[in-house]
C-alpha cells in the first residue's frame, strides 16, 4: 500500500476501508460489484443485507480471535508456554476492526465519533472508583427551565457555593448561533469557564451547585452545531476531549453528584427565553428534544411550568436535606 495517501485518508480510517473495499468490489458485498451502482438511493434491504454481511463477517473474526486465544490457553496449560503469538492475535485483532469499519461505512456511521461519545457517556453511568471530598448538585436543563435562577436561590443558602451559567459574557455565542462563526470558540469557552470554577478552593463541607449538566455542552450543544455543519468532525472529536477532561476534574473533587432536571412545557420556555431577548423556536425546539438524554440520566425531574423560582428552591433543597 502506498504510503503518500492523502492526509484525509491517513487521518481517516473509515474512509481508507471504504476505498480499499471499492477497489477491490468489496463494498455491495453480499452484492456482486457494480450490481447496485445507479441505485440511489440504497434500499433499506439491500442496506440490511449488507450490514447483515459485514456483521457476519465480523463475527467470523472475532471466532477466529477467540480461536487464537484458546490456542494460547492450551499451549499453557499444556506446555507451560507463557509467550503468546503476538503477530497472529494482532491480525486477528486489525481483521475484527476492519469489519467494525465496514459495519459503519453500511450503516452510516462515523465509528470514531461513535466511540469518544459512548466513552463521554459511560462516564456518567459508571461511577469512579476513587471519590473525592466535596458534594455537588446539578442543576440541568434546557433554555427557560429556570436553572440559573434556581441555582442563584441555592447560593442564598449558607454552606452553599454555585457556579452560575451567564451566557451573555460568552463573546462567541451570538456569532455561534446565529451564523455558524466561532462555534468551537464558544463550546470552549463555557467548558473553560467550569473548568475555572471546579479549581477554585472550596470547604469541603459546602455544597457545590452546578448551573447546567457539563455533560449538555457536548451532547446538547455541541451535537447540535455538529448535525447543522457548523463545527468539524475534528473539532467535535477535540470538544468531547475537552469535555472527558473536564469530567475527570469533577470526578476528582466530588464526592457524590446529584442531579436534578428542570423541564418545563415548551410555549413556557419560548415565553421565558423572549425575556432575554432571543427566541428560535426551531432551534429550541431541537435543544429541548437534544436534552432527553440528559433527563434520563439525572437523578430527579421538576416541572417548573406553573411554580415560582422561590417554589422550586424550595424543592430542590428539600430534595438535598432528604439526601443528607
Amino acid at each position: 500500500m502506498s504510503t503518500n495517501l492523502p492526509n484525509r485518508r491517513k487521518e481517516n480510517m473509515q474512509l481508507l476501508q471504504a476505498e480499499f473495499d471499492q477497489s477491490r468490489g468489496f463494498q455491495q458485498l453480499p452484492f456482486s460489484a457494480g450490481s447496485l451502482d445507479g441505485q440511489t438511493p440504497i434500499s433499506f434491504g439491500d442496506k440490511l443485507s449488507m450490514a447483515e454481511f459485514a456483521a457476519i463477517g465480523l463475527g467470523g473474526e472475532v471466532g477466529e480471535l477467540l480461536n487464537g486465544l484458546k490456542k494460547v490457553r492450551r499451549d499453557l496449560a499444556l506446555k507451560g508456554i507463557e509467550t503468546p503469538s503476538g503477530k497472529y492475535l494482532q491480525e486477528e485483532i486489525a481483521d475484527v476492526y476492519s469489519y467494525l469499519l465496514k459495519l459503519s461505512n453500511v450503516l452510516g456511521y462515523d465509528l470514531e465519533i461513535a466511540y469518544m461519545e459512548k466513552v463521554c457517556l459511560n462516564m456518567q453511568r459508571f461511577p469512579p472508583l476513587k471519590a473525592g471530598s466535596r458534594p455537588v448538585l446539578i442543576v440541568a436543563g434546557p433554555p427557560g427551565c429556570g436553572k440559573s435562577s434556581v441555582t442563584s436561590g441555592l447560593l442564598k443558602t449558607p454552606g452553599h457555593v454555585a457556579y452560575v451559567e451567564n451566557f451573555s459574557q460568552n463573546p462567541f455565542l451570538m456569532d455561534a448561533i446565529l451564523r455558524g462563526e466561532s462555534v468551537f470558540e464558544s463550546q470552549e469557552w463555557f467548558i473553560d469557564q467550569l473548568r475555572r470554577f471546579f479549581e477554585q478552593p472550596v470547604n469541603d463541607k459546602f455544597l457545590t451547585v452546578v448551573d447546567q449538566a457539563p455533560l449538555a455542552i457536548p451532547f446538547v450543544y455541541g451535537r447540535d452545531f455538529y448535525a447543522s455543519d457548523k463545527l468539524t468532525k475534528r473539532d467535535y472529536l477535540s470538544h468531547l476531549q475537552s469535555y472527558y477532561d473536564l469530567q475527570e476534574q469533577l470526578e476528582g473533587l466530588a464526592s457524590t453528584v446529584f442531579t436534578v432536571y428542570l423541564s418545563a412545557e415548551f410555549e413556557t420556555l419560548i415565553n421565558r427565553c423572549s425575556t432575554k431577548g432571543f427566541v428560535d423556536r426551531e432551534w429550541l425546539a431541537r435543544i429541548v428534544e437534544r436534552f432527553e438524554l440528559i433527563r434520563e440520566l439525572s437523578d430527579v425531574c421538576i416541572d417548573t411550568t406553573n411554580l415560582s423560582v422561590d417554589d422550586v428552591v424550595l424543592k430542590v433543597a428539600s430534595l438535598m436535606t432528604a439526601r443528607g
